[in-house]
């Protein structure tokens, strides 16, 4: 039973500092599971909210780790001191490049131990990053990466390895081998139609992109069911895929291919009808890939709030830095890094159908002056 004598140390220190003790004694080869908390509140005499809150300060340092539905579990001295491996492709671009920096930001938060492979082959590359896989604690594989070598590493290691985002070659919502953490884009389309529906905003256009299928059935799920829910009719002449990027020079898209409709030879005609759309939906990546876009396809002038763009919270900052106002749906990379980051530690699991977690993490944002805020999402139409 915890004391609680005037002036003694905070119930929910002195319950962390006897579970540190547990710890300590408990110096484990494999992982010991500690009593439930209830049966820890009821042993401490405390609330089941003093546990959780002291439990989660050791997990913190990585002494325990909770796993769904089987309880906390004391971390071997091995595993504290293993890093994680972040296997990452196609650097080049700049979804890898923000994909390694979002993942190794989230690692140092953790102060977590990590190694950053940039791997465009597993047959090829393996023999580089070998060593590194297998002193580690488990594999995030980011960035743009193909099924074959998804596949090669799963083939190699018997490390849990974790996949954050959508293979080039395979739909998002199929199984693969691994756990899987995914951006909810269907989610994020959703938001973005209902708010433009909430302005009045009955004829709007879908622009995805060509290379993103995944992402673009998604996308389209997400504006369908807005339209359904506000009872607007789809008409598939407002859903238009955007050129692909086949070459960067920096940051720079170049090399464009033809848009395409699925309903039109020409999406100019839906563009310069009168009954075209009155506001647009854009899958960019940069304002200024936004901006040229608009200026070769969609000669029209749209003015402020009559144009919505879906893409990661953290290109906002970095890559949407204009001056004008502008509305976009931000995901954030960071929450799936760090959902991606705790199920490594769960351990690689024996699951006839991988783990897939589409996460929800799509917030409305303006910016004016500058600036990017938060703003309260858009009423049901």
């Amino acid at each position: 039973m915890i004391g609680r004598n005037n002036g003694a140390p905070l119930l929910v220190d002195q319950v962390e500092q006897s579970l540190r003790e547990r710890v300590t004694q408990m110096i484990a080869i494999s992982e010991v599971a500690l009593p439930q908390e209830r049966e820890l509140a009821r042993s401490y005499g405390v609330s089941l909210r003093t546990v959780r809150s002291a439990i989660g300060r050791l997990k913190d340092e990585k002494l325990l780790r909770s796993v769904s539905g089987k309880g906390t579990f004391i971390v071997p001295q091995e595993k504290r001191d293993a890093p994680l491996v972040v296997v990452c492709g196609g650097m080049e671009h700049p979804y890898g490049a923000l994909c390694a920096q979002t993942v190794m930001l989230a690692l140092r938060a953790r102060r977590q131990a990590s190694t950053l492979c940039v791997c465009e082959e597993i047959d090829h590359d393996w023999p580089l990053f070998q060593a590194a896989v297998q002193n580690s604690a488990g594999v995030l594989v980011v960035g743009r990466q193909a099924r074959h070598n998804l596949t090669g590493l799963l083939s190699r290691t018997t490390k849990p390895v974790v996949l954050v985002g959508d293979l080039n070659d395979q739909s998002c919502r199929e199984p693969l081998g691994c756990p899987q953490i995914t951006i909810d884009s269907r989610a994020a389309s959703f938001l973005a139609t209902r708010h433009l529906l909430s302005l009045g905003h009955r004829r709007i256009m879908l622009a995805g992109c060509l290379n993103a299928a995944g992402w673009v059935r998604e996308l389209l799920r997400g504006y369908r069911e807005a339209l359904e829910q506000a009872g607007v009719a789809y008409d598939e002449r407002l859903f238009v895929l955007l050129p692909t990027v086949s070459r960067w020079d920096g940051n720079n898209p170049v090399e464009y291919a033809e848009t395409r409709s699925p309903a039109l030879a020409d999406p100019a005609q839906m563009l310069s009808a009168a009954d075209g759309p009155t506001a647009l939906i854009f899958y960019t990546t940069s304002e200024h890939q936004m901006r040229e876009l608009m200026a070769r396809h969609f000669r029209k002038r749209y003015p402020e709030h009559t144009v919505v763009t879906v893409t990661y919270a953290e290109h906002l900052e970095r890559d949407f830095r204009g001056q004008g106002e502008l509305d976009a749906v931000g995901v954030s990379l960071r929450g799936l890094m760090e959902r991606a980051i705790d199920l490594v530690g769960e351990g690689r699991q024996d699951i006839a159908r991988p783990a897939l977690e589409v996460m929800d993490f799509s917030t409305l944002y303006r910016r004016q002056n500058g600036q990017w805020q938060s703003v309260v999402t858009a009423p049901r139409v």
